[in-house]
């Protein structure tokens, strides 16, 4: 993540673990992940406070804009997921036993969402985030150019 700021304040702990916190949900590598344990179960996961925060955003994403799954689903595959699989209060239901819950495909899109609601919460105009091969940029470099001239 590189951005200017012209008061020089340092958001690298913030994004870091906004980062941490998705890993520690989403990650399929970290295997006390919330979606290992949803994948692994038959009809329930308790969540804690963090998990749920994050699954209420990637559900509230994917129901208000399908293009943030990678490639875009149709609306009758997103209604088939939100048939599957249900938050209630800190509880995540699976009503088909053998469902997985793929986030792979929107995870990099997700995070740079994060990111770049966190610069821009603090004003900031310009910026390049990079999450693996996905990137978002706004505004100009530090040439004055835009990010893609780099």
């Amino acid at each position: 993540m590189i951005y200017l700021d012209s008061a020089g304040r340092s958001f690298q702990n913030y994004a870091d673990n906004i980062v941490k916190q998705f890993q520690q949900t989403f990650s399929y590598a970290y295997d006390p992940s919330a979606i290992n344990r949803f994948n692994n179960c038959d009809s329930f996961i308790i969540l804690n406070d963090t998990e749920k925060e994050i699954f209420e955003a990637v559900l509230l994403a994917i129901k208000e804009d399908s293009t943030i799954i990678n490639p875009p689903s149709d609306s009758e595959t997103i209604s088939s997921l939100f048939m599957k699989m249900q938050l209630k209060n800190d509880t995540l239901f699976k009503y088909d036993p053998s469902f997985k819950f793929d986030i792979s495909s929107m995870a990099d899109n997700y995070l740079l969402q994060q990111l770049a609601a966190l610069l821009g919460n603090y004003r900031i105009e310009n910026y390049k985030i990079t999450v693996n091969n996905a990137m978002r940029v706004k505004g100009k470099n530090f040439k004055g150019d835009s990010w893609e001239e780099e």
